[in-house]
């Protein structure tokens, strides 16, 4: 059958025709992409609210155990014991660790599998390290029982045994919290590195377009300039009396130092005094 345009009708129709598929199938995919999208963001919003919940149970279980045995710590983070059996409160509290740590080793998968976004893990390290900086060494320390716990992750999950190392390591310098929460940040971006491989295989991509959405590298882009942006704020918001003061401050600082520099003779300053 024809459409009375003859020969040239027919196969301008037919070349339609096949644009008009290949426009939809296009689209379908498209579509069936941001579907995806928007599944995953459910699934991340499900697997933090059982994380969540998972760690008050753990938290619970522990505040328990302390009034179960009269647990009080003194002002240097010494553990007191007001019961007699200390060694089932040792118990209980290195099982409490093994399932906080177990928590700690399901949320690192999960943030490589894209079901944890990178801010939020970010948030939860920088957690462990808090953890690390405020406990004291002793026996029965949330830095003992890693040690103790530790081993049992290193044959299965040998990069969550590297960052949390590193998370210890970085607990102990000498950093404002948010350059330490920036290395928490480094530490996770390498261990994405490291199992770029893992995260391939559970990735789906459409072309450019990833369903695991941003990277720990986005990540930090994005904290460094929110950072420069809040200093640059700050800095436009100076009160214009106390930028007066500072300029003045700073013109009499320079005069007394060129006051300085010409009452000693040029060379004083940039020499070292004579010896006696």
């Amino acid at each position: 059958m024809t459409n009375g345009l003859g020969p040239v009708g027919d196969l301008i129709f037919k070349t339609l025709g096949v644009f008009v598929q290949m426009a939809a199938l296009l689209l379908a995919g498209v579509g069936a992409y941001y579907a995806a999208r928007i599944n995953r963001k459910n699934k991340i919003a499900d697997v933090v609210v059982h994380c969540m919940a998972r760690y008050d149970q753990i938290a619970q279980q522990k505040a328990d155990n302390e009034r179960k045995y009269g647990i009080t710590y003194d002002e240097s983070g010494k553990i007191t014991c007001n019961t007699p059996d200390y060694e089932g409160y040792v118990e209980q509290n290195y099982l409490y660790h093994r399932r906080y740590w177990g928590l700690k080793s399901d949320q690192f998968d999960y943030w490589l599998s894209g079901l944890i976004d990178c801010e939020t893990i970010s948030s939860w390290f920088f957690a462990v390290l808090q953890n690390f900086e405020k406990d004291t060494l002793h026996d029965n320390c949330f830095l003992t029982n890693w040690v103790k716990i530790r081993k049992d992750h290193i044959p299965h999950n040998m990069s969550f045994v590297h960052l949390v190392d590193g998370i210890f390591d970085l607990s102990n310098m000498k950093r404002n919290n948010y350059r330490k929460h920036l290395g928490v940040a480094f530490l996770l971006r390498d261990m994405e590195r490291r199992e770029a491989h893992f995260i391939e295989f559970s990735d789906i991509r459409l072309r450019s377009l990833r369903l695991r959405g941003s990277t720990m590298d986005d990540y930090i882009t994005k904290v460094i300039r929110l950072d420069r942006r809040r200093h640059q704020k700050d800095n436009a918001t100076i009160p214009t009396s106390l930028a007066l003061a500072f300029d003045a401050r700073e013109a009499a600082r320079r005069n007394l130092l060129s006051n300085a520099v010409e009452g000693a003779g040029a060379t004083s300053l940039a020499s070292p005094p004579p010896s006696h």
